[in-house]
């Protein structure tokens, strides 16, 4: 039994390891992030308008798990008048890879076609008093074929914290 987890434990690391999620920002050089200390959660006017791809009970997690993050910056989440407003959009779209090993030259060659799905999570963050956008962070991921609600909880959250990570802008 041991064995097994441990060959668990590894292949979680590996996958992990050669699925990175990569991260990005952008923002207004002008702004006084330290000026911001409040923020609340408002629509995106990008959000999902077709209800078989929204999953309301994800997005209330990343909105929380975003709470997290943002509150070891010192932002603290308000309803009503904030310096901050917040929005995200999550989007997930199936993908193929067709992979050859092999070189055909004495060798067995073998194609096969990997499934996945790429997600992206975008957060923006405008500034209250003037409505404009003033910080926007981007996670790119890869999920398997076909993910278990864990493996997408464990991936969306590492983003979510990796995407924070990059606010404030230094």
């Amino acid at each position: 039994m041991r064995h097994v987890l441990i060959v668990i434990l590894v292949t979680a690391a590996v996958l992990t390891a050669c699925n990175p999620i990569y991260v990005n920002q952008d923002y207004d050089d002008e702004a006084d992030f330290a000026s911001y200390q409040t923020y609340t959660w408002v629509d995106s006017p990008f959000a999902q308008t077709d209800p078989k791809k929204q999953n309301t009970l994800l997005e209330k997690r990343i909105r929380s798990w975003a709470d997290e993050e943002l509150a070891k910056k010192g932002l603290t989440r308000v309803d009503g008048v904030a310096d901050l407003q917040i929005n995200f959009v999550g989007d997930a779209d199936e993908a193929t890879e067709i992979r050859t090993t092999g070189t055909g030259w004495g060798m067995d060659r073998n194609t096969r076609a990997v499934h996945y799905e790429d997600g992206m999570i975008m957060i923006d963050m405008l500034d209250s008093k003037t409505e404009k956008l003033v910080w926007r962070g981007i996670a790119e991921l890869t999920l398997s074929e076909h993910p278990t609600s864990e493996e997408i909880d464990k991936r969306a959250r590492d983003a979510i914290k990796k995407v924070l990570g990059q606010y404030p802008p230094k």
